[in-house]
């Protein structure tokens, strides 16, 4: 049984040896699709907060007028994580393709927090503010076009880093 562990130890070795990786990755150029990936995966966020916020606008309220905002606010706040990230991801980009998607992603943000903050039981006053912060703001249409022009340009995502 020595010679079995031998040949068991000679095996692991040789598979988790390091390799070289190829030049180019099979999606194209360095950099092509972390960016198509960046691009997509912050219009999947944009689909999630845009649902949030639907979700949001239509909560029914209960027997006691009072509307249960528990789920939306655990939703508010993953989203919040990830929309910390997408703006720094942005930020951090060619300073082209900072604009638009950054600056609606910072207006987002106040939004998500007021969400997670709210009471889990908010009164239909409560409720009402955190409705009129977000008309007022017009978030969801922001959100919407920028999630419309993140996939327009994923398809279109070129070397250079624009947006």
């Amino acid at each position: 049984w020595l010679a079995a562990a031998g040949v068991v130890l000679a095996a692991g070795l040789f598979l988790a040896r390091p390799r070289p990786q190829p030049a180019h990755p099979a999606g194209g150029p360095p950099g092509a699709g972390n960016r198509r990936g960046l691009l997509l995966a912050a219009a999947a966020h944009l689909d999630r907060t845009q649902a949030l916020l639907v979700e949001l606008k239509h909560a029914p309220a209960g027997p006691d007028g009072v509307i249960n905002l528990a789920p939306e606010r655990a939703a508010a706040r993953q989203l919040l994580a990830s929309n910390r990230f997408y703006q720094r991801s942005f930020t951090a980009g060619p300073p082209q393709a900072a604009g638009m998607a950054a600056a609606t992603l910072a207006r987002l943000e106040p939004v998500l927090i007021e969400i997670e903050h709210a009471p889990p039981r908010a009164s239909h006053r409560e409720w009402e503010a955190m409705e009129l912060s977000i008309a007022r703001n017009a978030v969801l249409f922001k959100v919407r076009v920028l999630q419309q022009t993140l996939r327009a340009r994923a398809l279109t995502s070129k070397e250079d880093g624009s947006l």
